[in-house]
């Protein structure tokens, strides 16, 4: 079969006439689906384990067109400028305590170095009983978390913020309009966990961009749709990660943050974790 002058439908076709069905997406997918720069291949990361996935021609590929893992997006210094603007934030949105001031000054005094890169990311959160957690949120999703959508960052962020967002922008969401992109800072504490969830589908388009900060967390994505419901595959997320959600698995998979559990047999422990979670918004057609 001449590969050259054959349509890609094709070619596809062919190779799963030819190969055994197990293998057929895994070989499609290096000849069709290289992934973007600094995403991994989702076969063979250590980070993502589809085991409870079924590898059929279908699901794979589509798995490997509609999520992307970045695993290492953000350095040392960008993970410390990006999470101190967005508690910053999240602070001024949420306020702290009034009975827990001082207790906050005292730690930001005792801990003036931490924003120092190099240093460990989750020195960076403060005392949980320093900041104002909400127990649950209003649909029931997530529990032990703060938020706050985001129009503007603070006046006194660092040049280096702008940088970063805008190669966030350029990566994770090269086709969508700067203003057309929804961000969304979400702070779990070390008890907080997101319930397994497809996001409103009224309050955003097909693109979710999740960017985490601190304790590595696993997130689970589940099939929804009835042909393949009961199948999962989870993806580790440790600080500076990155991952792009889009179609299929925006709208036929399930998500869902533990507050720690395994991960191919490795205990994960959790701790406190913030996300920085950018939608595209939705498209409306004038009437």
């Amino acid at each position: 079969m001449n590969f050259i002058a054959t349509p890609r439908k094709l070619v596809v076709s062919h190779l799963q006439s030819r190969l055994r069905p197990a293998f057929t997406c895994f070989k499609i997918k290096r000849l069709f689906s290289r992934p973007a720069s600094g995403a991994c291949d989702l076969t063979t990361s250590p980070r993502v384990d589809l085991a409870r996935l079924s590898a059929d021609a279908r699901t794979i590929p589509a798995l490997h067109r509609d999520f992307q893992l970045f695993p290492v997006f953000l350095n040392s210094k960008e993970q410390h400028v990006l999470l101190s603007c967005a508690l910053k934030k999240l602070d001024e949105v949420m306020g702290v305590p009034r009975d827990a001031r001082k207790r906050r000054r005292q730690w930001a005094q005792d801990n003036e170095h931490a924003h120092t890169a190099g240093n460990d990311i989750n020195s960076l959160f403060p005392p949980e009983d320093t900041c104002t957690f909400e127990e649950g949120h209003y649909d029931g999703v997530i529990r032990h978390f703060r938020e706050t959508q985001i129009t503007q960052w603070p006046a006194s962020s660092p040049p280096l913020l702008t940088a970063v967002l805008a190669r966030a922008h350029s990566t994770l969401l090269p086709h969508v309009l700067p203003d057309q992109i929804q961000t969304h800072l979400l702070h779990l504490a070390a008890a907080g966990e997101i319930l397994p969830h497809v996001d409103n589908i009224q309050a955003s388009g097909g693109i979710i961009v999740g960017i985490s900060l601190g304790a590595e967390r696993v997130v689970r994505f589940s099939r929804v749709d009835d042909e393949n419901k009961g199948e999962w595959f989870d993806v580790l997320l440790p600080s500076g990660s990155a991952y792009v959600q889009r179609d299929t698995v925006r709208y036929k998979y399930e998500h869902s943050v533990s507050k720690g559990g395994v991960f191919r047999g490795r205990e994960v422990k959790g701790g406190q974790r913030l996300s920085i979670m950018m939608r595209d918004r939705l498209s409306t057609t004038p009437s």
